[in-house]
């Protein structure tokens, strides 16, 4: 009998473990990219002439509204269109940085939040923004081998990649 009620309980956990899955579901907007340009195709973002934070959104609410965020800080917020001939979505919103500096640009969507580091610099000098990404292990080894108990205790990389690059 104890092993009826064991079998009927954990079959009763398993079932509404499932159902509890089943309604959750998956994300329903994705932000697909982050871009900061100038004003007009071909420009470049500066204090002067301001900036046009972009995004490409994609899922099932990319048409939701969108918040821009810049350090933090929501400065403002539109409404996606759909690109023509396509599955997406764009938004974008006009912003005039203070100061020639990097800035922590975002966006945020139904929950969803993505960011980039932008660097506003002057115009005609040199722009270095990192576009590298660092990966590494948490290292390997053994303890407690050998002779007398004794052995390594693990060693490997954390967090190394390349550092970016940079134009003038």
């Amino acid at each position: 009998m104890t092993r009826n009620l064991f079998t009927t309980g954990a079959t009763l956990a398993l079932t509404a473990l499932a159902a509890s899955l089943s309604v959750t579901g998956t994300a329903s907007a994705d932000i697909d990219d982050v871009m900061v340009t100038g004003p007009t195709d071909n420009s470049q973002c500066d204090i002067d002439t301001g900036c046009l934070i972009r995004t490409t959104l994609v899922g099932a609410n990319k048409l939701a509204p969108v918040e821009f965020l810049v350090d933090g800080t929501v400065i403002g917020s539109a409404t996606p269109t759909p690109v023509p001939f396509s599955t997406n979505a764009q938004a974008s919103f006009a912003w005039h940085p203070p100061e020639y500096r990097s800035y922590t640009v975002g966006i945020r969507q139904s929950g969803s939040l993505s960011t980039i580091l932008y660097n506003v610099h002057k115009p005609g000098t040199c722009a270095w923004l990192p576009s590298g990404s660092g990966t590494g292990s948490a290292g390997t080894g053994s303890f407690g081998s050998g002779s007398a108990g004794t052995g390594s205790a693990g060693t490997g990389s954390s967090n190394t990649g390349s550092g970016g690059t940079g134009s003038c």
